[in-house]
């Protein structure tokens, strides 16, 4: 951090260990933190929280790190060793430990802002920090002496660090440039202790030296103001931008199991979702029982209220898969990947999947366990006609809607079918394409995407022609009307070692035409890519934005806010194997990356397979298919949840 002793450093073995049977306080997986207070670290290594209001401090874990600063990023805390390279993240469930790996720079001290870790190397360079694999990038020298105490601040937009004097009275403020790596002062803070941590809480600077003093820290002049003593010799002040909190805990009854898609959020901020498993009802797909219900999160009051909706049998479909579609008369629309007729196997499913429509019942007074009316709009026999739609519903202006099987089709290897409007709620469902399952792609595993010319843009998860995989690495397409058929256009082939593999996930497109998507493995880091394709004289250019460690892969679609940040989900990797949020930030023509929440695989959940939906407050929703609270499976594995990450 900033001194000139080293302790032995040790190492605990149970860095992920669960604690079962763990109280949740309003729903939430970390530990009981009061609204005044910030985590902290002594410099012995001592975690716990510190009271802002006394200074009183509160012991939760003693691992022994002796650490080189804390720092909450998204709903995480890190810190790295002091001398050292090594990145670790605070388990929050428990105040343990996990490893998350070493970069190149020695640190000597460690802090954050809302869009990335950084760090100060022994040399006075700074660094950034890769959340996700702890590797370190050199940004530039600071400019700042060395050999004295630092401290660095986390959990702002703007990144500070604290340095005595040159006749080491007083401690002065510095703002570091996070793009050039360049220390200017601040002011003086008039404190002749040195100051041993500093981090932003509620809006607030605070910092605190090495007698156990704590202040707050004007970051126009430097000055500090004195709060209080805590008696401790704190070495790490953060809280993270974001908090981390369940909304439902499945049980394998009627609430159903073990959710794959995402949420859908409708316009007054309720979210709608299906489980893939669970019920009352008898059906069995990749060793899930039951056979998955539709369900709600009303939004009453500020407070969600969960209430089934439709529970589904087998015959009028099973294991539905992929988000719900909120139609033009405000009912929902959907696929099951099951279910219906046909001998389809997909996922040691039975059945070949349906298109279904959900509305009210007449029923009324409506309660929350009222069941809603399904219309089945389409029973697909995994013939010609497509098989096994993982796929959303796409409406046009017409009210045409439109979605992809992951097999059948005139050739077997999927297809993009079109269901058109017939009357009485009815539709006739035709066939667009079929995937001849070479060059131009085999088995879409996600819906389609419009432009706004009327073309269609999905993804195969696999065919394409590369040899790097069997059968072929997966392509982006495009389909455009054309003398009233559809023509397809592969955009890209994907290679699978440096672009990825598996485009499990639809792509979403930008104001400027671009497209955007994930894969599901390969790339460099072996757990796929983020990728960006521009359009470019009639071709198209495959960037890739990020490369995902070999234990991560994303399945769910990309999410896009106004800003131009990409948001989604890992089905593993993060710090606790268990899955990771993440959001990718542009910066210039660099994208930086935020880890927003790592699932420990307890309470919390585990394996968030379905993406993320954002609110216009930017809360950020999803599933986790398994962890939570309750077990389903003969206690084979978690029923899974639904949580809620909050700026």
């Amino acid at each position: 951090m900033r001194h000139n002793k080293s302790i032995l450093v040790r190492v605990t073995g149970n860095a992920v260990l669960i604690l079962a049977g763990l109280a949740m306080l309003l729903g939430s997986s970390s530990i009981a933190r009061a609204q005044s207070t910030i985590y902290a670290m002594t410099q012995s290594g001592i975690f716990g929280t510190l009271n802002l209001s006394n200074g009183a401090f509160t012991q939760i874990s003693d691992p022994g790190f002796e650490p080189a600063g804390l720092a909450g990023l998204g709903a995480n805390l890190f810190f790295a060793n002091y001398p050292g390279t090594t990145l670790y993240e605070v388990n929050l469930t428990n105040g343990d430990f996990v490893t998350i790996g070493n970069g190149t720079a020695n640190y000597y001290d460690f802090g954050a802002t809302t869009k990335g870790l950084y760090g100060i190397g022994t040399d006075q360079n700074l660094y950034a920090v890769n959340a996700a694999t702890g590797a370190s990038t050199l940004i530039g020298a600071t400019g700042l002496p060395g050999g004295g105490f630092q401290a660095m601040s986390s959990g702002g937009t703007a990144l500070y660090t604290t340095v005595p004097d040159s006749q080491g009275q007083n401690t002065l403020l510095y703002s570091v440039n996070t793009t050039t790596g360049a220390a200017t002062e601040v002011g003086n803070t008039g404190v002749a202790a040195d100051i041993s941590s500093v981090g932003f809480a509620f809006g607030q600077l605070y910092a605190a030296d090495i007698s156990g003093n704590l202040y707050t820290l004007n970051t126009s002049t430097g000055a500090a103001t004195l709060i209080g003593n805590s008696g401790q010799d704190l070495w790490g002040l953060a809280l993270p931008p974001m908090t981390y909190g369940t909304l439902h805990q499945f049980t394998g009854g009627m609430d159903g199991a073990n959710p794959f898609d995402t949420l859908t959020l409708d316009s007054a901020g309720s979210l709608y979702g299906t489980t893939g498993a669970g019920s009352v009802n008898t059906c069995s797909s990749k060793n899930l029982q039951g056979c998955g219900i539709v369900f709600k999160l009303a939004k009453r009051n500020g407070i969600f209220t969960f209430d089934p909706l439709y529970s589904f049998h087998g015959s009028d479909g099973s294991f539905p898969i992929r988000p719900l579609t909120i139609g033009p008369n405000g009912s929902l629309y959907g696929t099951t990947i099951a279910g219906g007729e046909g001998s389809c196997d997909l996922f040691e499913s039975s059945g070949c999947g349906i298109a279904f429509n959900l509305t009210p019942g007449p029923t009324f007074p409506r309660t929350p366990f009222t069941p809603w009316d399904e219309r089945i709009l389409y029973r697909f026999s995994g013939g010609a006609d497509g098989g096994n739609p993982l796929s959303t519903m796409l409406f046009d202006s017409a009210g045409n809607i439109y979605a992809t099987t992951a097999g059948g089709g005139a050739n077997g290897f999927g297809a993009v079918v079109k269901f058109t409007p017939s009357g009485g709620g009815n539709y006739t469902q035709s066939v667009i394409y079929s995937f001849a399952g070479g060059s131009d792609g085999a088995s879409p595993y996600d819906g389609l995407t419009f432009d706004t010319a009327g073309n269609l843009y999905g993804t195969t998860a696999a065919g394409g022609g590369s040899a790097t995989c069997a059968p072929g690495c997966g392509t982006v397409f495009e389909l455009s009307p054309s003398g009233g058929g559809w023509t397809e256009h592969v955009l890209y082939r994907f290679q699978g070692p440096n672009d990825g593999e598996n485009p499990n996930g639809g792509v979403v497109m930008d104001n400027a035409g671009n497209l955007y998507g994930n894969t599901w493995q390969g790339g460099p880091g072996g757990g796929g890519t983020v990728y960006k394709l521009t359009p470019n004289g009639g071709n198209w250019t495959e960037t890739t934005l990020y490369s995902v460690p070999n234990t991560g892969f994303a399945v769910g679609r990309l999410v896009r806010d106004s800003a131009g940040n990409l948001y989604n989900a890992l089905q593993g990797g993060g710090g606790f194997g268990a899955g990771q949020i993440f959001e990718l930030m542009p910066a210039g023509s660099n994208w930086i990356y935020v880890d927003l929440y790592d699932f420990t695989g307890g309470t919390d959940g585990s394996n968030a397979v379905g993406g993320v939906v954002l609110d216009s407050s930017g809360n950020i929703y999803g599933t986790t298919t398994f962890g939570g609270a309750n077990t389903c499976g003969g206690g084979a594995y978690g029923c899974g949840n639904l949580w809620r990450i909050i700026p």
